[in-house]
């Protein structure tokens, strides 16, 4: 999973990601895999695509919290068997 790969391979400390607000799949894609919605900002955009004037979302999940949801589980590589 990526989320593994950016906070035991590359040693992050937070990985977040953005979305339209009305992008409800992604968001629940975000939220499946424990990142927790941040903020919602509208900006202003020359040719704005529909929904856009609901705004963007933005998600994180810090490595701490990232440790303790996958609590004693083995590393990704070690699951696939790599």
């Amino acid at each position: 999973m990526l989320l593994d790969h950016g906070f035991r391979t590359l040693g992050l400390q937070r990985i977040w990601a953005e979305t339209m607000a009305v992008n409800y799949p992604s968001r629940g894609v975000m939220t499946k895999i424990g990142m927790h919605h941040v903020r919602t900002h509208v900006r202003e955009w020359q040719d704005p695509l529909p929904g856009a004037d609901e705004g963007e979302v933005l998600y994180e999940i810090t490595a701490t919290q990232w440790r303790q949801q996958i609590g004693n589980r083995p590393a990704f590589d070690a699951v696939r068997g790599s």
